[in-house]
Formats: structure tokens, C-alpha cells, sequence
């Protein structure tokens, strides 16, 4: 009994128009058994135990004659016109999106000038740079100082 889902994936690829060689290759390279992929191909074509080629000539006999068919009836059949080239032409134009302007921050919109403001900033940075300079040099009496304190 040949497994169906092997079965089925034969038929399936055989539709699509693939070779069976090429579709039993596909199911062995993904890890089937070769026996299993054999005995699905002999039971697609009702072979039994017999070569697979003989049935691939049985089953190109039988897809030739309808395609045979088709071929004599397209013959005879009268061609059609070919069809006139049409040019696009549109004067509509897409309506470009306006252009909105999303606020999130007020980066932009200039700021009252404070200039006292950054005279005081700078002022305390002299100071305290100042400050930090007369400690570094008079560390020693600023200690004598605190030690006589204390």
C-alpha cells in the first residue's frame, strides 16, 4: 500500500507539469524512503511492479493525443485581430497633500533675549572659579586658619 501522502504530492506535481523523476527526487530529498516514492509512482500509474519508465512512455502517449487535439482545433480556429495600441492619456493629476506642519516643540520661535540674566550666570562662574583658584593656592593658611578656630 503506497503511502497517500506521497500519492498525493505525485499528483499534485504531475499537474503543476513537473517530470516524475523530478518530483520522486523532491520527496527523497526530503527524507522519504526510495521504496515508498517507488511503490507511490508504480500505484499512480496502475503498474504494480513493473519499471517506472515503461509508464512514463504510456503516460506521454496519453498526454500527446489531447494535446494533439488541441493543436488541430487552434489550427483551424480563425486568429484573432490584433488589437490596436491604446495610449494613456489623463490631463488628471493627483492632488498633492498639503503640506501640514506638525508641531511638537518650540525649537524654532525666538526667545526674548534676558541678557541680565546671562551676566548673572557668568558672574557667579567668575566667582566661584575665583574661589576654587584661592583655595588650590592657600590651602595651607586656610588649614592654619580653621585649626587655630577649632
Amino acid at each position: 500500500m503506497p503511502n497517500e501522502e506521497i500519492l498525493g504530492g505525485l499528483k499534485a506535481a504531475l499537474a503543476r507539469g513537473e517530470s516524475l523523476k523530478k518530483a520522486m527526487m523532491s520527496f527523497y530529498s526530503a527524507g522519504y524512503k526510495k521504496e515508498d516514492i517507488e511503490a507511490a509512482a508504480r500505484a499512480l500509474y496502475g503498474q504494480g511492479e513493473q519499471p517506472i519508465r515503461t509508464g512514463m512512455t504510456q503516460l506521454a502517449k496519453q498526454i500527446q493525443q489531447p494535446i494533439q487535439k488541441i493543436k488541430s482545433k487552434l489550427q483551424k480556429a480563425p486568429q484573432p485581430k490584433p488589437a490596436k495600441s491604446i495610449q494613456r492619456v489623463s490631463n488628471y493629476e493627483q492632488p498633492k497633500p498639503a503640506k501640514s506642519i506638525q508641531r511638537v516643540s518650540n525649537y524654532e520661535q525666538p526667545k526674548p533675549k534676558n541678557n541680565w540674566l546671562l551676566f548673572l550666570l557668568i558672574f557667579f562662574l567668575v566667582l566661584l572659579l575665583g574661589i576654587l583658584a584661592g583655595v588650590y593656592f592657600f590651602k595651607e593658611e586656610i588649614m592654619d586658619l580653621f585649626n587655630s578656630l577649632f
